[in-house]
């Protein structure tokens, strides 16, 4: 009675559970005999390397019920709960089919620095993205409340022969709080709703919108460019329409990559997922193998014409600074 680690990996983290969380899963779980059925975080891990050892009917049984599914899913004699898709129903949409390539990638960093896996975070965004926009709400209120201070106090420099007409511009600046806090009242994250009036002449609405802006106050704040990175302005980024770009864990990716450009392009393009990556490629003493491995996996004919269009740009560049000069 051998149980297939890769089974119970996938069961565990399919659930957002870490080893120590299933562990204590089974700590609550008693046998028909009375007998505990707690597995400890170690064994789990042990299991899931797939150490060879015949593991005890309590293991198998403990696990089994955490999880939520029969012992044979464990030991491959039953189908995963995924493969049991009745005749008529259609087949389910594959939500990575439609992230980008270097999103996947993010998420596969993510996983690997906290420990949750992509199907947590997809269940998570709709709370996450709320509180964010929540957030971004109640800084632009704050905003609009010092702005309604100082409209009030341009109201009141001027004298009764209207020498000192700072009530003129007051009016103006009060027409654009009134669409700030029409926006805000509904919601308008993005800021769509704000009249194209209340821009500065020099200002382009379309190249930023305030959720962006509070994206990268937030992560300006939190000084953690280790872990995130916000870029300015929305119009040119390589991000769904309305956000910024980012980067998250870029550390951790210039050390699995090293310093080879050809290993980044395969990790950020798709052609390789760190999913697929043997563990013990991922230790940092394998750092030249872990490299070679990836590299290898980079088509030549993709790699040959990603260069030559990054070498192109750079000459553009190069040759924009010259003229300038």
């Amino acid at each position: 009675m051998q149980i297939k680690p890769k089974r119970v990996r996938t069961l565990r983290e399919n659930k957002g559970w870490s080893p120590e969380t299933l562990a204590e899963r089974t700590s609550k779980l008693k046998g028909e005999d009375g007998r505990s059925l707690a597995v400890s975080a170690k064994t789990i891990r042990r299991l899931e390397g797939g150490q060879k050892h015949r593991p005890r009917a309590n293991t198998l049984c403990g696990l089994a019920k955490a999880l939520g599914v029969e012992r044979g899913v464990l030991t491959g004699d039953q189908p995963m709960p995924d493969e049991r898709r009745p005749e008529n129903s259609k087949p389910s949409v594959q939500i990575a089919a439609l992230i980008r390539p270097r999103y996947r990638l993010a998420y596969a960093l993510t996983k690997q620095r906290y420990g949750v896996p992509a199907s947590a975070l997809i269940e998570m965004a709709p709370l996450l993205f709320t509180l964010l926009a929540e957030g971004s709400l109640r800084r632009r209120r704050e905003l609009l409340a010092r702005a309604r201070e100082a409209i009030a106090v341009l109201n009141g420099q001027h004298d009764a022969a209207g020498r000192l007409a700072y009530g003129l511009a007051a009016y103006r600046a009060e027409d654009i709080a009134d669409g700030e806090e029409a926006s805000i009242e509904a919601s308008d994250v993005f800021g769509r709703m704000i009249p194209e009036g209340s821009y500065d002449a020099s200002a382009d609405p379309d190249a930023t919108n305030p959720f962006a802006d509070y994206l990268k106050h937030l992560s300006d704040d939190l000084d953690a460019t280790a872990r995130v990175e916000v870029e300015e302005g929305t119009a040119w980024a390589d991000a769904p329409d309305g956000f910024p770009a980012y980067a998250v864990c870029r550390t951790d990716l210039d050390r699995i990559v090293a310093s080879s450009p050809r290993a980044r392009f395969g990790l950020e393009q798709g052609h390789v997922r760190l999913a697929d990556m043997p563990d013990e490629l991922l230790a940092d003493h394998a750092t030249a193998e872990r490299v070679r491995w990836i590299e290898e996996r980079v088509p030549e004919e993709e790699w040959v014409e990603w260069t030559a269009m990054i070498a192109s740009i750079d000459l553009d560049q190069s040759s924009d600074v010259g003229a300038v000069q």
